[in-house]
């Protein structure tokens, strides 16, 4: 294999260059603090370093369909390599022969073992096992098994595994189905699982919740296919806590009634659910959880654990092989003739005790904690009495070369794992003192170390991407004597503090390129088609216009003459501003998304290029005025209203927090009275509600007039109102020929009286 310590010297090197390329930081003192931080490695730790432990293995698959303890099928199925076109018995681990001995007795249970122990067969095989048998005894097709995983992924996954076994199997011979609806599937494939059941289903909970409530014909179908489930089976289990965790267990309950799943079978995996006290106090808090979730007694005798074996001499611990460790770790090239070579080796020996498997005392053996690879190391340094840069190097060498090395069942005996944590930088936090003695630190704080009650603030350090120079975000008080308090370079609302405003503080120093003089602006900002250059609208100071209108909110107003002045110093401001550039760009956003878009129009949509020209105050070409013209009008014509220039005080301060306003009508739900008033007369003079209701009720049948009046109209009355006399006569009082002439006046249609 590749030397997977190299790429991860090349991976940190790359990331340490990639996350410092978007800053320049021209202050010495902080570059300095930051490069020895990167040094120390702050955003990669050192990596940890584990070996995969080996599992005790029990007998094949193949010699339990030949004990009858598994149907003769299962022999067939459960191969290895049979893809490839080299089946070979599949050889079970002691835990997966303990799975399976508890789910053919009926009994939930939950398996706790590490990666790469096979959880998976641990319950496929009780599954499958029990399906092939009942479809020998016969019955209706059905769904006899569901498993739920946390991931799609994982689902996708485990079909892909199943896959390999059902290979070489005519579609009509299959010994099991399996089939995944996670929410992926195309109609014709829920569609053919809802005509023909899966005796595996595969699912997420929140799918599996779905198809339990949602009333989709094929849903249900599938449903009612799982009736007296028979297993369920919730992967990687530790993911479920939490509310989560509450859902799911809920789920389990809602599923076990609804599908009469009286003797259901309840499966939990998980590599990881408890790491505290003896292998009994861990298995006694799995045995809990796993309780709660399923809502049935699973005791922490139904925890099945890892059952590890050493791959090295058994007979040999670190004290025998210490006199030869020394002489092993000089070595250039580790390479061993056979695999009993390997076992032997002194530090084959020494990796496997000290990075793979523990031995405590009465206990059975567990796989070792993961160590830093300096810490293992500087264990490995101690024991073989050498320095701890030639334990690194023969560490590393004899990892990557025993990767190579094959049990005689084909598996790598140490298959180690090296895990490397990196992390995204953070901020730089200085106090507000001189450079070289003020505190710089990249660990987040309020106050600097020490100095609490001296009210010494950490700034946030924010850099120019062009000259590195730094600038400190803050918020400033302007009472009795000015101060400045750390704030977020995005906060920039005071919480209606009148006396606080935002800005930024920067050090002055020589060399500085801006001085505060127009000079120092950049080209760009300036007008320079005056003899006088003058900084463009767009860029001059946003307080020059809300200072203005500061001033003309204190005129005086305590006579008729100073209001009227006020009011026309108001005028000349708004037109001012409704004339500026800024107005322009206003329209122009606005405009550009209420014109509309046609082969006709295109030249008169503004287009980025219109914007930036506007604001940039640079005279715009005629199909760009043309453009201005179209968007000035849509907002005219729509009452296009911009709040930043009619608020600019306000803006400045962050905008609005909330605007409140009225209704369309005094109330937005019209009253009946109020509906029919302009609509059917009859209905707005009921005498009360209930009678105009069934007015309502009449007039939606058709039937309103047939109600109320009892007399006909003859043929000669529709004439006169205008109507043909083959229509259906009408029904009329003598007492309401002023409802006649109310129609008449109206021009009313008579026919939707019925």
């Amino acid at each position: 294999m590749d030397d997977v310590f190299e790429f991860r010297n090349q991976l940190v090197e790359r990331y340490s260059n990639f996350s410092r390329s978007f800053v320049r930081i021209a202050a010495r003192d902080i570059r300095e603090e930051v490069e020895r931080q990167y040094q120390d490695g702050r955003y990669w730790p050192e990596p940890l370093v584990q070996i995969n432990p080996n599992y005790q293995r029990k007998g094949t698959v193949q010699s339990l369909a030949v004990e009858g303890v598994l149907h003769p099928f299962c022999a067939d199925v459960f191969q290895v390599g049979k893809p490839e076109g080299n089946p070979q018995p599949l050889h079970l681990y002691a835990h997966q022969l303990q799975a399976l001995a508890k789910g053919q007795s009926g009994q939930s249970y939950v398996v706790t073992t590490g990666t790469g122990s096979g959880k998976s067969l641990s319950f496929f095989i009780p599954i499958i096992d029990r399906i092939i048998k009942a479809k020998a005894e016969g019955g209706k097709p059905r769904t006899r098994a569901i498993v739920i995983y946390p991931m799609n992924a994982l689902a996708n996954s485990q079909l892909e595994e199943l896959d390999k076994f059902l290979h070489g199997y005519a579609t009509d011979t299959k010994p099991f189905t399996v089939a995944r609806y996670t929410g992926q599937e195309k109609k014709p494939e829920r569609d053919a699982m809802a005509d023909n059941p899966p005796d595996i289903l595969l699912t997420n909970f929140m799918m599996l919740e779905y198809i339990l409530t949602r009333f989709d014909d094929v849903d249900r179908r599938v449903v009612d296919h799982c009736e007296g489930l028979e297993f369920l089976v919730l992967d990687e289990l530790h993911t479920y806590r939490g509310r989560q965790g509450a859902d799911v267990a809920l789920l389990v309950r809602r599923l076990r009634e609804r599908l009469q799943a009286n003797k259901l079978v309840c499966i939990g995996t998980s590599a990881t659910m408890s790491s505290a006290g003896t292998q009994a106090d861990r298995n006694r808090t799995v045995a809990e959880v796993a309780t709660k979730l399923f809502g049935t007694t699973i005791s922490e005798h139904d925890v099945i654990g890892e059952t590890l074996e050493r791959v090295t001499d058994p007979l040999k611990d670190v004290a025998s092989i210490a006199a030869d460790l020394h002489a092993t770790v000089q070595l250039e090239h580790f390479e061993w003739p056979t695999f009993e070579a390997f076992q032997k080796d002194p530090l084959s020996i020494w990796v496997e005790l000290n990075l793979g498997i523990e031995l405590p005392e009465h206990e059975p053996p567990r796989r070792a904690k993961p160590k830093t690879l300096q810490s293992a190391c500087d264990d490995l340094a101690r024991d073989a009495g050498c320095d701890v840069p030639v334990a690194r190097a023969a560490l590393q060498r004899f990892l990557v070369a025993a990767h190579n090395v094959r049990t005689p069942q084909g598996r790598p005996p140490f298959a180690f794992k090296l895990h490397q944590f990196i992390s995204g930088p953070g901020k730089v936090l200085t106090t507000l003192e001189a450079p070289g003695y003020r505190h710089i630190t990249l660990d987040a704080q309020r106050f600097a170390p020490g100095r609490q009650s001296e009210g010494v603030h950490l700034y946030s350090a924010h850099f120019c991407r062009d000259c590195g120079q730094e600038y400190f975000p803050v918020w400033s008080s302007g009472q009795h004597h000015t101060t400045y308090l750390p704030r977020e370079v995005d906060d920039v609302s005071a919480d209606d503090k009148e006396d606080l405003s935002y800005g930024f503080l920067c050090p002055v120093k020589g060399g500085q390129q801006y001085s505060g003089q127009i000079e120092d602006l950049p080209e760009a900002w300036l007008d320079l088609s005056r003899d006088e250059p003058k900084v463009k609208p767009a860029y001059r100071k946003s307080g020059s216009g809300l200072a203005e209108l500061q001033a003309l909110e204190t005129l005086p107003e305590d006579s008729t003459e100073q209001i009227a002045a006020k009011a026309a110093a108001y005028d000349a401001y708004l037109r001012q501003a409704h004339g500026s550039h800024l107005a322009q760009a206003a329209h122009l956003l606005l405009g550009a998304y209420l014109l509309p878009k046609r082969a006709d129009t295109a030249c008169s949509i503004p287009t980025t290029a219109t914007l930036y020209l506007t604001l940039q105050c640079v005279p715009l070409p005629a199909d760009q005025q043309d453009a201005l013209a179209a968007a000035q009008a849509a907002c005219s014509e729509a009452h296009v209203f911009h709040w930043p220039l009619a608020f600019p005080q306000v803006f400045a301060q962050g905008g609005f927090d909330c605007v409140l306003g009225n209704p369309p009508w005094e109330r937005i739900k019209l009253q009946e009275e109020e509906f029919f008033a302009t609509r059917h007369r009859d209905v707005a003079l009921a005498k009360n509600k209930a009678e105009r209701a069934q007015r309502i009720q009449w007039l939606s049948e058709g039937r309103l007039a047939k109600q109320l009046f009892s007399s006909r109209i003859g043929h000669a009355e529709l004439r006169q109102l205008g109507f043909a006399t083959d229509l259906k006569l009408r029904w009329v009082t003598e007492q309401h020929k002023s409802y006649l002439a109310w129609h008449r006046a109206r021009c009313s249609d008579i026919r939707s009286l019925a």
